[in-house]
């Protein structure tokens, strides 16, 4: 007998998933942190009696329910064929009384209808939330007068096969793109996973089950789904190709092994490489704390020189990149472990700590927001490099705003590749007021612990409008320290460390003297951003630098090498951009370069990703660090997404590359110029790069490389089950598939799963979006059944949403596999990866076009055959939290339900940095940030609305949410649901909240939309659960009884209900008609 319940004891406490992506790491190999270390690596429903006929306890009658009343009562009841006069004639004796009443009600029924019209008039009351009527249609895309969403002409259908390109045929604007089939039955599971016949059937049928199980909360938030993620953790240290490291998980040893070794352990296939092999490197129970108890440790980083390694324990999260540890040296040779920085401590002290390139183990680390350096850690102390970190002065490492939107990391210190160098920068907070938020429970895993005076949170956090850090940038001179060091024991380390200056305006050439001026303003001085640190080679260091607004962009180089007199020095500009106030500056970690990959070579050429002059990004070469004029390697309509690797022996760069649509991601080669033959290499140079992946236009990959260039891992991300192996460079024939996910692919083949349709839809004014769009897994394109329609969208300058990764675990195949609903991810224009003509028209304007964008998408999508028009929303998360808010302001009529999860609501309560990037400044654009903001307009009444925000978010503060509740109130607006989660950060997780937030978000649907598709309440009274039907229901419950066919009392009941709601919409159309409104508005 197949399993029936969906349901499950766990509760929400049961189930919590981290911020980070829910997979874990390949437990026998491992993956690298944002820093380099390596790790170790129920519900309750109205009865369907009540689902067609009652309304909903915060819905009044209106237009839309009559509609939908109409278009469930339009079905004729099947009557049986035996009998029936004999039969009809007695039932209708046994309802004479009911009859009798229900056509007196007819009768009287034009005379009520037209009271209660008098009295909605008289009255000036507000038409519901539920009706149909667009209200306010925005511009551009709707006509003037104001019509019924059931007034949508429908597009005709397709079939829902490659023929009818899967339902969107017929339908004008829709451009299909792919198709990524799922399954409802074993057989079919089993042919598009490419098993052999009757491997689901016979796994199901050994548990007990005669179908796929139900892809329920359960199933994707326990882990049954979750496949096994492979990244490994590449040794640069060792000198053979193809080595990588890992940790064995029962003993906390550290392996290295090379993968021609690797391969033939695991697969019996091939032979090891001469040199390779496998050795223990460390023994766990050799790395003892002080005490003599073997050491926990959390990750691990090896010396250049292989003596020694550096361990990470007890380490905690600080913000989303932060983290503080206790560190530990352990000398390989010697078996001997100790603590650097005074520690341990705790908590930990120490937030960044890295070994010195080039050296034998020579290391730096930051502690209390000072710098150390250690050159011999086995015999000294180490030597403090800055003695004026505070908790408003930060050295070497970032400070939240530059860790959140600029470095995306916790450390700002960059060593030259020789080891000679360390670069620097200096955050002052001093003048960044203060946002402080409580926490009202400080204990993270146990519910309940609030305390009777609650501590905060104090926060430095720049706003629109306020003072933001003060950046600076400085050098220490390694060498310079090491020779002052060997002299005395007592030194003055300011000898050795330098400023780094920008040049004043230097240019005379009107638009070099432009940007020239912007930065070096009287306010922009002190505001610039610096945006990039990267050496060039052994002396040369180029750094990025941005104003304010980031409308103007500067690159200079210094070379270090031509010390002056002083403590300063001030680099030369060598590139300048000037976005125009219409756009933005480049920003992010792009640059690699050449030189430091060979010193030998003497060169400073590097690599970036700029736009080309169609608007596009690419990959460019720069010949030298005083260039200007890019050579691009890479060229076409598609845009590179980020640089992998550059090879400089095999005179290769590989990028990750949004292509062949905007949402894949293929593995390009491309070729480079010989940095070893200088100028003469470009003479005869043409760009020439390949699609590594073209075999496999369907699939997206991402790819990470041995250092000496000689492999790479080539993961297959989606949109299947991923894969991951390993690929030789020189020799071709080398493929070591490292995982195949074999037992997750057998696993996902047990459940149904939800198609995937890729399509792009263009609007009336010419602008492109694109959709993916995640169906049932008995979807039917016919329009016989109707979907509710969840759109779902991010939309923040520059993102992408609509992605080709493998995501079983989300949310979304709750709502389709259970619920029967079908999720609409959409990117319009703002979003990345189509060109800066696409991308740059939010500039100084958010929650503008984009809006316009998404509503247009939304009015075609609604035009589908199979979507249920009256049952179209939105829902978002952060910036996609601000989209649907700003969507249900503009009062569309489109839109019948929005879900807003920890939403900006005003930008000038967000970071400086983020948002003058896109808004520019408050003063330069008032009238900007004024029309961005969140308006509480009649939409929030107009449709279900729910608002979710943790109360400890350090991102997008709860004030948002506040500020947009005191909004509602004055507004008025009423029978919302609001949650918040007490503690919870950004990403709403502490204390069991992520689960427990999406079962809210799906309490929330069922409540205000119900069950879709081909799903149905089951039971009365409110027994629990969902079941799928597998006929089509058409208007009340169509179901023979088992006497062959003859009408139950239920059926009789509900045929009667329907005669006299008929009556009830032909009266109103009556009525209407009579105002001047046509019926077919209805």
């Amino acid at each position: 007998m197949v399993r029936a319940s969906f349901q499950s004891d766990s509760t929400a406490s049961d189930a919590t998933l981290d911020e980070k992506d829910p997979s874990e790491p390949y437990r026998g190999h491992e993956e690298r942190d944002d820093a380099g270390h390596v790790t170790s690596s129920n519900y309750r429903f109205r009865d369907s009696v009540e689902f067609i006929g009652q309304e909903e306890e915060e819905e009044q009658v209106g237009l839309m329910q009559l509609d939908r009343r109409r278009q469930r009562s339009s079905q004729r009841i099947p009557l049986s064929s035996r009998k029936p006069e004999r039969k009809l004639r007695r039932l209708l004796r046994e309802h004479e009384a009911l009859i009798i009443i229900i056509f007196s009600s007819i009768l009287a029924l034009p005379l009520l209808v037209a009271l209660y019209a008098w009295l909605v008039s008289a009255s000036h009351l507000p038409i519901a939330a539920s009706t149909d009527v667009i209200v306010s249609p925005p511009s551009g895309f709707l006509p003037d007068n104001k019509v019924s969403i059931s007034a949508a002409r429908k597009y005709a259908a397709s079939s829902d096969d490659a023929e009818g390109h899967y339902g969107l045929r017929q339908a004008p604007g829709f451009a299909f793109n792919e198709a990524v089939p799922g399954w409802a039955t074993p057989e079919e599971a089993d042919q598009v996973l490419r098993l052999a016949k009757g491997t689901t059937k016979k796994a199901l049928e050994s548990q007990g089950w005669t179908t796929l199980k139900p892809k329920s909360m359960d199933v994707i938030f326990n882990g049954t789904l979750d496949t096994v993620s492979i990244d490994l953790a590449w040794s640069a240290e060792d000198k053979d190709d193809g080595v990588f490291m890992r940790k064995d998980p029962a003993t906390s040893d550290i392996i290295f092994q090379d993968v021609t070794h690797a391969r033939l352990q695991m697969t019996g296939q091939g032979s090891v490489a001469p040199g390779g092999g496998q050795v223990t490197f460390v023994r766990g129970k050799d790395v003892q704390d002080k005490t003599g108890k073997q050491l926990a440790w959390d990750t691990f980083v090896v010396s250049p020189d292989l003596s020694h390694v550096m361990f990470f324990s007890d380490t905690m999260r600080v913000y989303r990149h932060s983290r503080q540890s206790n560190v530990w040296i352990h000398n390989v040779e010697e078996k001997r472990t100790w603590p650097i920085g005074d520690g341990p401590s705790k908590p930990p002290a120490i937030a960044h700590a890295a070994w010195i390139p080039s050296t034998s183990f020579s290391l730096a680390y930051v502690k209390d927001n000072n710098l150390y350096v250690a050159l011999d850690p086995d015999r000294g102390e180490a030597t403090r490099i800055t003695s004026d970190g505070t908790a408003t002065i930060f050295n070497a490492v970032t400070d939240w705003v530059y860790e959140e939107e600029v470095f995306e990391s916790n450390h700002a210190l960059w060593f030259s590749p020789g080891g000679t160098k360390l670069a620097y920068l200096r955050f002052d907070e001093t003048e960044v007021p203060v946002y402080d938020f409580p926490i009202y429970n400080p204990d993270p895993s146990t519910a309940g612990a609030t305390t009777p005076y609650l501590n905060s949170i104090k926060l430095k956090y720049p706003k629109p409008g306020f003072k933001n850090p003060i950046v600076s940038a400085h050098l220490l001179d390694l060498k310079k320290l090491a020779d002052l060091t060997a002299q005395s024991t007592s030194i003055n380390i300011e000898v050795a460390k330098y400023h780094l200056k920008s040049p004043l305006p230097v240019s005379e050439i009107a638009d070099e003297k432009k940007v020239d001026e912007a930065l070096f303003a009287a306010e922009d001085a002190k505001d610039r951003l610096v945006t990039e640190v990267a050496w060039l080679d052994d002396d040369s260091l180029f750094i990025r630098e941005t104003d304010r607004g980031s409308d103007h962009l500067r690159g200079i180089v210094f070379d270090t090498a031509k010390v002056g007199g002083g403590q300063e020095m001030v680099g030369t500009v060598v590139r300048r951009i000037d976005a125009k106030d219409k756009s933005w500056v480049p920003f992010g970690q792009d640059i690699a370069a050449l030189g430091v990959k060979d010193l030998a070579a003497k060169s400073t050429a590097y690599l970036d990703l700029i736009e080309n002059s169609q608007g596009f990004k690419h990959l460019a070469y720069y010949p030298n660090a005083t260039s200007s004029a890019p050579i691009f390697l890479t060229f076409g309509t598609w845009e590179a997404d980020k640089l992998l690797h550059a090879d400089v022996k095999r005179n290769k760069a590989y990028i990750s590359a949004a292509y062949p649509l905007p949402h894949h991601r293929h593995i390009f080669a491309v070729d480079l110029p010989d940095i070893k033959q200088g100028k003469s290499a470009l003479s005869s140079f043409r760009p020439h790069f390949k699609d590594i992946n073209a075999a496999h236009p369907e699939a997206s990959f991402d790819a990470t490389f041995d250092p000496k260039g000689a492999y790479y891992l080539l993961r297959e991300a989606g949109p299947r089950v991923p894969t991951a192996r390993v690929i030789g460079v020189d020799d071709a024939s080398f493929d070591w598939i490292v995982e195949d996910n074999a037992a997750a692919v057998k696993t996902s083949a047990q459940y149904t799963q939800a198609h995937y349709v890729y399509y792009n839809v263009t609007l009336p004014n010419g602008v492109t979006t694109s959709v993916k769009e995640i169906r049932p897994y008995d979807f039917d394109a016919s329009g016989e059944t109707r979907y509710p329609v969840l759109l779902n969208v991010y939309g923040g300058p520059d993102s992408q949403q609509v992605t080709h990764t493998y995501s079983p675990q989300e949310w979304h195949q709750s709502l389709v596999n259970e619920l029967g609903y079908v999720v609409a991810i959409v990117d319009g224009r703002g979003t990345g990866y189509r060109g800066a003509a696409y991308r740059d028209g939010v500039a100084k304007q958010l929650g503008s076009i984009e809006i316009d964008d998404l509503l247009a998408t939304a009015d075609k999508i609604r035009r589908l055959p199979y979507v249920d028009e009256k049952r179209l929303g939105l829902w978002g998360w952060s910036y996609g939290g601000y989209f649907t808010n700003k969507v249900l302001e503009r009062d569309s009529g489109l839109i019948t339900l929005g879900i807003s999860v920890a939403p900006v609501t005003k930008w000038t309560f967000y970071d400086s940095i983020y948002t003058e990037r896109y808004m520019k400044t408050l003063e330069s654009n008032q009238a900007g940030y004024e029309k961005s903001d969140v308006h509480v307009t009649d939409g929030f009444k107009h449709a279900h609305y729910l608002l979710a925000q943790g109360s400890g978010d350090e991102n997008v503060h709860f004030e948002n949410s506040a500020h947009l509740l005191d909004l509602l109130t004055a507004q008025k607006v009423r029978g919302f649901w609001f949650r918040m989660f007490t503690d919870s950060a950004h990403g709403i997780s502490t204390r069991g909240a992520y689960r427990e937030l999406h079962e809210y978000l799906t309490d929330f649907l069922k409540t205000k939309w119900g069950a879709g598709g081909k799903r149905r309440f089951e039971g009365k009274g409110g027994r629990k659960g969902l079941v799928a039907e597998h006929v089509q229901r058409r208007g009340v419950e169509e179901r023979e009884e088992e006497d062959g066919g003859q009408l139950g009392e239920r059926d009789w009941e509900s045929e009667a209900k329907r005669i006299f709601r008929q009556a009830q919409d032909e009266a109103l159309v009556r009525r209407l008609a009579r105002r001047g409104r046509k019926g077919a508005d209805l």
